[in-house]
């Protein structure tokens, strides 16, 4: 949940502030739906995000034969 406003409009930007200032349940909404997803970007997820990953791309090298050097 966020609010957009056009660039450079100022005046909408303002608006859109006061709003949320003026406004106690959308601060609790747009609250609750950040931390929501911030937790998706907690480190951990993104650890487990990045081992998945590498899993896939070990599992597609099976059967696959190693480049070998030449020198």
């Amino acid at each position: 949940m966020g609010l957009l406003t056009e660039p450079k409009d100022e005046k909408a930007l303002a608006e859109a502030l006061v709003r949320v200032l003026e406004d106690p349940a959308l601060q609790r909404a747009m609250g609750q739906e950040g931390r929501i997803k911030a937790r998706r970007y907690s480190w951990r997820q993104v650890a487990l995000q990045v081992l998945d990953y590498y899993q896939e791309l070990l599992e597609g090298m099976k059967g696959t034969r190693p480049v070998e050097e030449k020198g």
